[in-house]
């Protein structure tokens, strides 16, 4: 997912990306990642205390951390992830590798379709060739253009929107609806410009 180093209004705001890894039978945390600009010393000084606490995703997503505008968002991206990855244990949502995705989109290509839910800049600059385009915001009024009868997977940039997106389509009905695990961040097929 990623993260900022401040709250969303504060000018400024710098950008990581973080990678938390658990166990799936357990929900220990067993590790984790982050690059960027933003504040990825202090997401691994996070990660850290929770290897050496051995902790779970529960235990992690009840941290108490420090909040000011100025130098943290409201909820700190690893406390975040702690609840996707608990989302994930829980199976509240299904979820797809990127490669699964590009060997789907070679060989089953009828019976499955993917879902872009990013906003329409994002879509102009990059886009997965044959992917549907319905922006988050859209997609209850624009249920009726997917196939109920198709495997449907989500995508949007790092996974938080198509998570929220596939959350939406379980409630229309859809009931294989899978989200893209890290969203395009994890993406290493082909990104073509949308032509239209």
């Amino acid at each position: 997912m990623r993260g900022y180093d401040r709250a969303h209004y504060y000018p400024g705001r710098k950008e990581s990306t973080l990678k938390v890894i658990a166990d799936q039978e357990t929900g220990r945390i067993l590790g984790g990642q982050a690059i960027g600009e933003g504040p990825s010393d202090k997401f691994i000084d996070i990660l850290s205390m929770a290897l050496h606490g051995k902790m779970t995703c529960q235990e992690l997503a009840n941290v108490d951390l420090a909040y000011a505008p100025p130098f943290s968002p409201v909820l700190s991206p690893v406390i975040v992830a702690a609840n996707v990855l608990l989302n994930k244990l829980e199976g509240k949502v299904q979820w797809i590798q990127a490669s699964e995705m590009r060997e789907k989109l070679s060989t089953a290509r009828e019976s499955f379709q993917v879902l872009d839910v990013r906003e329409e800049d994002e879509v102009k600059e990059q886009r997965i060739p044959n992917s549907t385009w319905i922006p988050l915001w859209k997609l209850g009024k624009r249920t009726g253009e997917l196939d109920k009868k198709k495997e449907i997977v989500v995508h949007c940039e790092s996974g938080l929107r198509s998570y929220k997106a596939c959350l939406k389509l379980q409630q229309e009905g859809f009931e294989n609806v899978k989200n893209v695990d890290g969203g395009l961040l994890c993406w290493c097929g082909d990104r073509g410009r949308d032509s239209g």
